[in-house]
């Protein structure tokens, strides 16, 4: 079932937050816990969104709302649909951390509906998909663009998260 509310304030501590279905939340949602945040399906809200959790909320379908959204921690936009991700006309959705899409190579994420509309995160960076930006995507730290071909396993080693690197310059230091 879909969820409605004119406002939300929830903290489940460490705990895990999941809303498996459509989200509306008229004016404004609140989440002081500190776990990880799931939408599975579309969220909207009001005036006001803000996560406190330090750690990863992920969108698997739409964010939308007429007014600022915060968050803490990383935000995940992943799984396989198009979608917006979008604050109100002169608002903003920031993050003090990363803002990561991962979608497959045929999907495409709006992100902002306005010219006016603003998405900041310290870092964004692209695995893969596709986006079409309206409005501003600001980055205080690095933009990264990797495409979808991109893997964390190394070529060489076939080993997850862990690279080869010859230094072939005169060096102090070799690695290898």
């Amino acid at each position: 079932p879909e969820l409605y509310c004119q406002n939300i304030t929830i903290n489940a501590g460490e705990n895990a937050v999941t809303f498996t279905d459509d989200s509306y939340f008229n004016t404004s949602f609140t989440n002081n816990g500190t776990g990880l945040v799931t939408f599975d399906g579309s969220a909207t809200y009001g005036t006001s969104f803000i996560n406190e959790s330090p750690v990863l909320t992920t969108f698997k379908s739409s964010f939308t709302g007429t007014g600022n959204a915060e968050f803490a921690g990383d935000i995940n936009l992943t799984d396989d649909a198009d979608r917006f991700f979008s604050a109100g006309a002169g608002h903003s959705i920031t993050t003090t951390n990363n803002l990561i899409v991962n979608t497959n190579s045929v999907n495409t994420i709006q992100i902002n509906s306005t010219p006016t509309s603003k998405v900041i995160a310290k870092n964004f960076v692209l695995y893969s998909g596709k986006l079409k930006l309206n409005g501003t995507l600001e980055s205080t730290g690095d933009i990264i663009l990797l495409g979808p071909d991109y893997t964390t396993l190394d070529p060489q080693t076939g080993i997850d998260g862990i690279y080869l690197y010859n230094q072939t310059r005169p060096s102090p230091v070799n690695y290898t």
